[in-house]
């Protein structure tokens, strides 16, 4: 299943989901899975799904039994999310609970109450769009949950997240290294909690480093399908020509990498480009230098400190900061078979 994860370029969560003919999963991704795995000659082992269906439910001496991993106003394919959630049944495996996913709306109130409380002894963990509002209705009936990723709340309650300050440290590093002067930070909203982060951590790094940090620019290309187009015109605007991008999004850094090539800008000779990755297993375009973020580690940490919170082992609500994982090296596959 790995293979056709690779080749069809979504998470290892995704194409599980889509073979199982999952609602959540949309007709065009299902699609584009399936001729992965008719073209790898893949099939599905129902022994084995009926198998891991059945242990699952098993749970040990554990108070918690049911475990919901609720994904609020955001894709299953996006792979940030794809990738806690490969995290998240890990380690539901390993602790034999039951798991159960939900898609929420960004404001779900009684819809959470419908299909989520249907279970007893169980916990949350929630991330995607995650509001102070879409949480109250799993406080108010004082359930145990855990957030996985950056976000500004109000709620006490247990977040964990990659540690976005050690994800631009890293990226001003390899700037600096690499003896860049005129970098770029590209990022699909600059005011979202996570980038607000990791551009504060770039800044003063630089000016620790002796680096004006004001020879930084900042390009928000928005959620839109041609992040690639937006970036390209603000791109040739700047002056002077940046000589390094930095981007958050992998899907969003493969559009600018092909604008970029599109244009005639040479990436990884006139021009840098480095790129946050989910995980060391994130397909990806070659030609650039990518961070490994270890979200699969938000995802099983969630579970354990999920499992604290019910079990009365940690009471009070923290914060949980994963450092980043490290440089990936890149794709072994020329930049020429990827155009």
């Amino acid at each position: 299943m790995r293979e056709v994860a690779h080749h069809a370029g979504y998470s290892l969560t995704t194409v599980s989901m889509a073979l199982r003919d999952h609602p959540s999963i949309t007709t065009r991704t299902k699609e584009r899975i399936l001729r992965s795995q008719q073209e790898l000659g893949y099939r599905v082992n129902r022994l084995a799904q009926e198998f891991v269906s059945n242990t699952r439910g098993r749970s040990r001496h554990l108070k918690l039994q049911h475990l919901a991993y609720c994904l609020v106003d955001r894709p299953f394919e996006n792979p940030s999310y794809g990738a806690i959630l490969n995290g998240v049944e890990a380690e539901c495996r390993a602790q034999r609970l039951h798991l159960s996913v939900h898609h929420l709306p960004s404001n779900p109130g009684a819809s959470v109450a419908g299909p989520v409380f249907q279970y007893g002894k169980m916990g949350f963990i929630v991330t995607g769009w995650v509001t102070d509002a879409c949480l109250q209705p799993i406080l108010k009936e004082q359930s145990p949950v855990v957030v996985v990723g950056s976000y500004d709340l109000a709620s006490p309650v247990t977040r964990v997240e990659s540690d976005m300050r050690s994800v631009g440290t890293a990226f001003a590093a390899e700037v600096i290294a690499s003896k860049r002067r005129h970098p770029v930070f590209v990022v699909q909203d600059s005011s979202v909690t996570y980038a607000v982060e990791c551009l504060d951590a770039v800044r003063f790094h630089f000016q620790r480093s002796g680096v004006d940090p004001r020879c930084m620019k900042v390009i928000s290309v928005g959620y839109g399908p041609k992040p690639g187009t937006t970036f390209i015109e603000a791109f040739q605007r700047l002056d002077p020509t940046p000589d390094c991008v930095i981007v958050l999004n992998i899907r969003v850094a493969d559009d600018c990498f092909m604008k970029m090539s599109a244009h005639g800008l040479r990436v990884g000779k006139d021009h840098d480009l480095l790129a946050l990755v989910v995980s060391e297993h994130q397909t990806r375009l070659p030609g650039y230098r990518v961070l490994n973020g270890g979200m699969e580690r938000c995802g099983r940490l969630a579970v354990q400190r999920l499992i604290d919170l019910v079990e009365k082992r940690s009471m009070s609500p923290c914060r949980i900061a994963l450092p980043v994982m490290g440089w990936v090296e890149s794709p072994t596959t020329g930049i020429e078979s990827a155009m």
